[in-house]
């Protein structure tokens, strides 16, 4: 999703331009998607494998959880921890759409200024639209719901296992069983039992894997070519297996064959890092950059080659560039003074926790 513990980002640099990768791949599957809905050039979705940014961003934070918790004694402070990571960024932007939603609905095609939707979706529980989705206020949010009963599960393992890593795999792999055999009815039971959960378990199986094995893990270095291409080749040939194992198990596959590179230094390397960090920013708020860039160029240009272009070029790097200025901002600046009003012993300097969305 840990720099808060160990400087991870020095340690593992391979992982966080994975991360860059993964929220990229979102950002450009919206991006096409507005070029077959809003522009209509095209008759399809044109890079349907980047939804698989979801399933890699779900297996790095399985990874990098269980190593931040390595030497965490204490579940409420690894949970504080979490929320302080998550919370700011997504009740800033979730409440700036509610007053949006309130103000000026017009401007959005679906959220609206419910009250009820907002308290839901501020507690992290999971309910259904109006039309039919399970999703939060900020839709993208929906996977947030899974990260947070995530933590929620790994907390409990603080407790009841000397192995919460373990514990978490074992009762994850049940609920997905629960739920494959279930349909209550009930949405946030049925969302939370989703089998899509297993790619955190993927995620720790692979931390698990890499410390006990570290060798093997070395070893599979040059491999990565060979999990990117499982990946890819699905843009145009599908699997029919559900997304955990069509895209969760390549992911699982590309992470541990990246964990033993070094990622060049220099402008190049320390932008793709900054990516990376910023990642969860890129995430939550590409949507509505995008929305911006695609209704003010057909306004002014209507459908054309032109405005289809610009969206191409300035999309990602207008969200990139907000991403990393919430990040640096924002992000940054909100954890580090949550931690030190609430977890005085840790220090403002490793604030810097990736281990999310």
């Amino acid at each position: 999703m840990s720099p808060a513990v160990g400087n991870l980002s020095s340690r593992y640099d391979s992982v966080q331009i994975l991360r860059a990768v993964a929220a990229m791949s979102v950002v450009l599957v919206h991006l096409f998607n507005a070029f077959w809905i809003d522009f209509g050039v095209v008759d399809h979705d044109l890079f349907p494998i980047g939804y698989a940014g979801v399933d890699m961003f779900f297996v790095i934070s399985g990874f990098i959880i269980c190593h931040a918790a390595r030497n965490e004694t204490s579940a409420w402070r690894f949970m504080l921890k979490r929320m302080f990571r998550i919370i700011p960024l997504y009740y800033a932007l979730t409440l700036s759409l509610f007053a949006v939603a309130f103000f000026a609905p017009s401007l959005l095609k679906s959220a609206s200024a419910d009250l009820s939707q907002l308290a839901q979706s501020l507690l992290f529980i999971p309910y259904e639209r109006p039309n039919g989705a399970i999703k939060p206020l900020l839709f993208l949010g929906w996977t947030l719901n899974y990260e947070m009963f995530f933590y929620l599960i790994f907390a409990v393992g603080f407790k009841v296992s000397r192995r919460p890593e373990i514990f978490t795999m074992i009762v994850v792999g049940a609920l997905a069983i629960v739920g494959a055999f279930t349909d209550t009815g009930f949405a946030p039971f049925d969302f939370l039992t989703d089998s899509v959960n297993l790619n955190f378990a993927w995620g720790c199986l692979i931390h698990t894997l890499h410390q006990k094995f570290p060798q093997m893990s070395g070893k599979l270095k040059w491999y990565w070519p060979v999990a990117a291409g499982l990946l890819l080749v699905q843009n145009w040939y599908p699997t029919p297996f559900t997304r955990e194992f069509a895209f969760g198990v390549p992911s699982a596959f590309l992470l541990i064959t990246l964990l033993h590179y070094k990622v060049i230094t220099g402008p190049v390397g320390d932008f793709a890092k900054l990516v990376g960090d910023a990642s969860y920013s890129l995430y939550l708020s590409h949507a509505y950059v995008l929305q911006i860039v695609v209704k003010v160029l057909i306004a002014l240009l209507g459908v054309s080659a032109l405005s289809v272009g610009l969206a191409a070029v300035t999309v990602p790097i207008l969200a990139t560039l907000l991403a990393i200025i919430l990040f640096k901002f924002w992000e940054l600046p909100s954890n580090s003074w949550l931690r030190s009003r609430y977890l005085p012993s840790t220090r403002a300097t490793k604030t810097h926790d990736t281990a999310v969305i």
